[in-house]
């Protein structure tokens, strides 16, 4: 799938499925922001990481289990999702991948990330906990091969 159409569409299907009820949807590759108010993009030898914040509690139930997150009002999912530059599937390979946050004004810490394998897409995922109403500082630096790249964005926590 291209990019273009990933962004429309996985976001899409994400609230479609949350006005199904608690049905297990099919797998959902996430390479998207998947309802995050923001995203930050990064291009490093031939590949594209788009690190996004997600609130848990927004999380489709089935898109909490595929990807081993409790669903709570105090926690934020961190994503890492790796495609190639046309948006498709790619091996994550030996690029290095560091990923901080923090509720301002304390400075960001790293961020614990696990691999997990959608549809064929590479995903890093990890949660940071910010009681609402709070300020997250996100911040992502790939290293791979000569090339460095930092990219960082803030995100509101409101209350429900």
């Amino acid at each position: 799938m291209k990019k273009p159409a990933a962004l429309l569409l996985i976001p899409a299907l994400l609230a479609f499925g949350a006005c199904q009820g608690d049905t297990t949807p099919a797998p959902v590759a996430a390479t998207t922001a998947q309802a995050s108010q923001q995203t930050a993009t990064a291009n490093v030898n031939g590949k594209t990481y788009i690190l996004s914040a997600t609130p848990t509690r927004s999380l489709q139930p089935g898109v909490a289990r595929q990807y081993d997150i409790e669903r709570r009002d105090d926690t934020t999912m961190i994503l890492v999702s790796v495609t190639d530059t046309n948006g498709d599937a790619t091996a994550l390979d030996a690029a290095k991948i560091t990923v901080s946050a923090g509720v301002v004004p304390d400075a960001p810490t790293e961020i614990s990330l696990k691999p997990i394998q959608v549809e064929g897409f590479t995903n890093l995922v990890g949660v940071i906990t910010a009681k609402p109403p709070a300020k997250l500082q996100l911040r992502m630096e790939i290293q791979s091969g000569g090339s460095r790249t930092t990219q960082s964005f803030t995100q509101d926590v409101l209350p429900r």
